[in-house]
């Protein structure tokens, strides 16, 4: 059987380097380097989410279930430019807030979720953009927000919502002068 032989101790097809193969009739499984793109996507999109939450003032949850892929595109869209909407599997968000002070933020990681994440000066309108949206698709019971964090505590949706309407401290300070 040419082209067969042993890598790395598995078994592999072909001439493929750095990916070992085991062929099962219709059905092949990629293990070796295959699994280190994968290892690399997810250790990715836990730096992704760690930059953000780094550049963030509030970061929330917003239940994704009820959303098709055109909405949360369209939702990407409406929300101000400086803030970011990702959808992140909740293992890999909850390695991505470990020991850090966003940690609470975990014990939002129940469905599936898209997270907000935004800046002190686009709070305001970023909530109210969202929940602009959920009215107008009729999703506001479904797809309400689900919780949120600043600086290191959890607030639930009527928390969230509070918080963004708060005087920024930009308007505070233009207040006193």
């Amino acid at each position: 059987m040419e082209g067969v032989g042993f890598v790395g101790g598995s078994l592999g097809l072909g001439n493929r380097s750095g990916e070992v193969a085991a062929r099962c009739g219709r059905t092949t499984v990629n293990m070796g380097a295959a699994s280190v793109k994968n290892r690399t996507r997810r250790v990715g999109i836990v730096d992704t989410v760690k930059e953000q939450l780094d550049k963030s003032t509030l970061a929330f949850a917003l239940p994704l279930e009820g959303y098709t892929v055109k909405e949360v595109s369209k939702l990407r869209g409406v929300i101000p430019e400086n803030s970011c909407a990702l959808a992140v599997k909740n293992t890999l968000f909850r390695r991505a807030v470990a020991d850090s002070t966003w940690e609470v933020a975990g014990d939002l990681t129940k469905g599936s979720n898209l997270w907000v994440f935004t800046d002190e000066a686009d709070m305001k309108a970023t909530v109210e953009a969202i929940n602009k949206f959920n009215k107008e698709s009729k999703k506001e019971e479904t797809n309400g927000i689900r919780g949120g964090v600043m600086e290191s505590i959890l607030y639930d949706a009527k928390g969230v919502d509070a918080l963004s309407k708060l005087p920024s401290k930009q308007d505070l300070y233009q207040k006193i002068a």
